[in-house]
């Protein structure tokens, strides 16, 4: 007698972001939106759980994870990582904690059972200190002093996600943005 195999639900870890945009102490807009995890995202997880190829976790002692902001015209691809994003730059203009340094994504444990979900329990703010327009976020791992810093491109760190809002926010100097981001499987 032959058994068929119950279906197993498979391993998908896309997440979403939630953004709020605030100008002179008021949300003006909010959006929610799907990332995309990127072939080089893949291959970390797949190296970290199932080949054991790299001994640094993001958000372990030697890795952490950071959130950026896309900048306007954007083209994501899955094929793009830390270093070769050709379709795309990052957003500059803002600071985060009084720093020109990226957003640190800092997650909680991770809860559910079917769907296990991971999120910050608190949203990463971005104060805006140009204008200009903001057209996706992402998020990237590696070690602190080389990942954190704006618009670097140090290989060896890994671009994790990638996602275009719904619409493109035009911002000014003194706006916030509000990033919440959670990653399901």
């Amino acid at each position: 007698m032959i058994r068929k195999r119950e279906q197993v639900q498979g391993f998908s870890p896309n997440g979403k972001f939630h953004i709020e945009h605030w100008r002179d102490g008021k949300c003006i807009n909010r959006q929610e939106f799907a990332n995309g995890i990127t072939d080089e995202g893949k291959k970390k997880i797949f190296g970290l759980y199932f080949f054991y190829s790299d001994v640094d976790v993001p958000n372990g002692s030697s890795e952490k994870t950071y959130i950026g902001l896309v900048n306007t015209g954007s083209t994501l691809a899955s094929g793009d990582t830390y270093v070769t994003h050709a379709g795309w730059t990052e957003f500059t203009s803002y600071t985060v904690s009084a720093s020109a340094k990226r957003g640190e994504w800092i997650a909680g444990a991770a809860t559910g059972a079917g769907t296990v979900s991971i999120t910050n329990a608190a949203p990463v703010t971005f104060d805006f200190t140009g204008s200009g327009t903001v057209d996706g976020i992402f998020v990237v791992s590696g070690t602190t002093t080389e990942i954190e810093i704006q618009s670097n491109v140090t290989a060896g760190n890994i671009l994790w996600s990638t996602g275009d809002l719904a619409a493109p926010l035009a911002v000014v100097s003194a706006d916030q943005l509000k990033i919440t981001y959670t990653v399901n499987a």
